[in-house]
């Protein structure tokens, strides 16, 4: 993790103007759990001159399909599900620490 990290915002200070407003990462098929963890790493060895933050559709959206299934029923868990992943990429954006909640 440190050393993606580490090598991720190296590259960037190198490459990326201070004058870009922001980096937007997106989660490449990492499970959802590597790419907030990345996420938070990099924010962590802030401040930067820009904004980090993600674009995680995948991530974001796959535990909560999976909970909803289809079924209305389950919509609830799904929207649980959904806010969950949003609050944990938020905080990983600012690399608040935040317990991930229960599958």
């Amino acid at each position: 993790m440190d050393h993606v990290a580490n090598a991720t915002v190296a590259c960037l200070l190198r490459t990326v103007p201070p004058a870009v407003p922001g980096v937007a990462f997106l989660s490449g098929g990492q499970g959802p759990d590597l790419a907030t963890a990345h996420l938070a790493a990099i924010a962590a060895r802030g401040p930067h001159p820009w904004q980090v933050t993600f674009s995680y559709g995948r991530a974001l959206q796959d535990r909560a399909l999976a909970r909803w299934e289809g079924e209305s029923s389950n919509v609830p868990a799904a929207q649980r599900s959904l806010s969950d992943a949003a609050v944990q990429n938020a905080a990983a954006r600012v690399a608040c620490a935040i317990e991930p909640a229960p599958a």
